[in-house]
């Protein structure tokens, strides 16, 4: 995992209420629990900017942004490309989804961090997925 060094974390979430500084810390230490092999930076493109990412070069596999009412949002696109990885977390993970890879989570909510860890660690299955989908989509192109 190469991390940001905390200030520079720090720095990306300062604009953040503090309950949402509170929550990204949680959820980054969530996804540095992993034993997947990711950087993390800021985004500056055209979505989601501001938001913290973790991926492997330019490909995201998760995301935490600030969302309304001082609450977090957490982008896992594991959770999203594998019906197994939801069927196998929707008991953890279903009361928070408001999106096809997107939980919500507010001030209040228990942070379910084995889970979110368990699903970061399914990064290389998931990075398999999209790797054979481009090559399939490339293959369709010629």
């Amino acid at each position: 995992m190469q991390l940001m060094p905390d200030p520079a974390f720090e720095a990306a979430i300062a604009e953040w209420s503090t309950p949402q500084q509170w929550r990204a810390r949680e959820v980054r230490a969530a996804i540095a629990a992993s034993g997947a092999d990711l950087r993390e930076w800021v985004n500056d493109g055209p979505w989601m900017t501001g938001y913290v990412y973790y991926g492997v070069g330019d490909d995201m596999v998760a995301a935490i942004g600030p969302t309304a009412k001082d609450s977090v949002s957490v982008h896992l696109m594991p959770f999203y490309g594998s019906p197994v990885l939801r069927e196998r977390h929707a008991a953890d993970l279903d009361p928070f989804v408001s999106g096809k890879s997107c939980l919500r989570f507010r001030p209040t909510d228990t942070f379910p961090a084995a889970t979110v860890t368990g699903v970061v660690d399914a990064t290389p299955a998931y990075l398999d997925v999209v790797a054979a989908f481009r090559a399939a989509r490339e293959k369709k192109k010629r």
